[in-house]
């Protein structure tokens, strides 16, 4: 299915490969060294253009030692340092299965237009 929203999943997807990232939008994928793309929240000006906020989760490998810390810090700065617009981070610890890895969420913003 098209649309805006997978457009806009599929370009961050994209950009996220560019920089020789693992990009991941199935949670049946997630694991360590790969970067969740969560489903997007949007605020809309009208049917056409809609602003559109998309969290990114890099996941480091367990046990979320100083090796896993320098990965996601590592992962971040690549992200950052993109054309992706980060607007804010924080670290975390994201639940996959049952096990517990060490997480960096970032909230990156796109403005989006639907192209008749």
């Amino acid at each position: 299915m098209a649309g805006i929203f997978t457009d806009t999943i599929n370009t961050v997807s994209a950009s996220l490969s560019a920089l020789n990232l693992v990009p991941v939008t199935d949670p049946r994928n997630a694991r360590p060294l790969t970067v969740f793309i969560e489903l997007p929240t949007f605020t809309c000006f009208n049917n056409q253009i809609a602003d559109i906020t998309i969290d990114l989760r890099v996941l480091g490998a367990p046990p979320g030692n100083q090796d896993a810390t320098n990965y996601i810090l590592g992962v971040v700065d690549t992200i950052m340092n993109s054309s992706l617009a980060v607007v804010s981070g924080s670290p975390s610890v994201a639940t996959i299965g049952s096990a517990e890895l060490p997480a960096y969420d970032l909230t990156i913003r796109i403005a989006s237009q639907r192209v008749p």
